[in-house]
Formats: structure tokens, C-alpha cells, sequence
């Protein structure tokens, strides 16, 4: 079941952001209530409607 959760953002491309802090090594993180819902009315996992933190992205040195 989906939590809100306060993260801190860095800097942002107007289709990535970065995140800073508020987030753990394989948290999922909701873009949206509608594909949260879209996704469990179809009985996938809610990890498919999100976007998945791989550990690389933690370090903070990396961007894409």
C-alpha cells in the first residue's frame, strides 16, 4: 500500500528530477494515483507503476 513519504529534490530537466534524500535502496516511487490505480484494478504489482530507485542512483554522483 502506497505511503506519503517528504523527500527533498535537487535539480530537474522539466522531465527528470533528482532526489536528494527521503528514499531508501529499492523503494518505489508512485508518479501518479492513476497508474497506482490502473495498475491494481489489473492485479500487477504496484513496482510497476512507479519508478524503481537502483542503488547507483542513491550515490548522487550519477545522472541521466
Amino acid at each position: 500500500k502506497p505511503e506519503m513519504r517528504e523527500i527533498k529534490t535537487g535539480i530537474s530537466d522539466g522531465k527528470n528530477v533528482e532526489v536528494l534524500s527521503g528514499v531508501t535502496e529499492n523503494d518505489t516511487l508512485l508518479t501518479s494515483a492513476k497508474s497506482y490505480a490502473a495498475n491494481k484494478r489489473n492485479s500487477q504489482s504496484a513496482s510497476g507503476s512507479g519508478l524503481r530507485i537502483p542503488r547507483s542512483a542513491l550515490g548522487g554522483t550519477s545522472r541521466r
